[in-house]
């Protein structure tokens, strides 16, 4: 029913990261060693990263619009099958724990279902007055933002080390040029 609550977040910055190290080695191999087939490698390189974080930051918002249908469905069906299937109330109440909430736009979705409302739904006599849907989306936004932030920042971050190299190819090529016309 739920997926793993671990956050794609990090895994992917982490990849993307990792991701702009080979062509930063190439950049300072082709520096060091004055061979300008690593610095257009480290080129092509440092274009991945640009274009798969700008990928992942523009795709995001649109799967997030995906995630809310979808989530929309999934917890009207846990509201439904709550008492039915015990893995939807194992997974359901631990959503009203750990988010302070009551079904799936309100405590009221048990009342209209005509179901008892669940334990994990109240403190004391007090039932949570909001709805897991709401709480659910402001958790993914807050992920979602994060994650969108941090490609284009590192997009912006990798774009300028992308045109810093192209300037030092162009400087290089326009060096050997000039040692290739006084060797003439």
């Amino acid at each position: 029913m739920w997926a793993s609550s671990t956050s794609p977040t990090f895994p992917t910055i982490l990849f993307t990261s990792g991701l702009g190290l080979i062509p930063a080695c190439l950049g300072y191999i082709g520096m060091w060693k004055k061979m300008n087939i690593f610095f257009i490698l480290h080129i092509i390189g440092l274009s991945s990263p640009i274009i798969l974080n700008l990928c992942v930051a523009i795709i995001s918002p649109v799967k997030l619009d995906e995630f809310y249908t979808m989530s929309q469905q999934a917890l009207d069906d846990s509201v439904k099958y709550y008492y039915k299937i015990d893995e939807y109330a194992d997974e359901f109440d631990m959503l009203h724990t750990n988010f302070h909430c009551c079904g799936a736009n309100s405590y009221a979705d048990f009342r209209k279902a005509r179901l008892l409302i669940p334990y994990s739904c109240r403190i004391l006599q007090f039932v949570y007055a909001r709805g897991c849907l709401d709480e659910l989306h402001k958790f993914v936004e807050y992920y979602v933002t994060v994650l969108m932030s941090i490609c284009f920042f590192t997009s912006i971050i990798h774009t300028i080390f992308l045109v810093i190299s192209i300037i030092h190819l162009r400087r290089s090529i326009k060096r050997i040029n000039k040692d290739v016309e006084i060797k003439e």
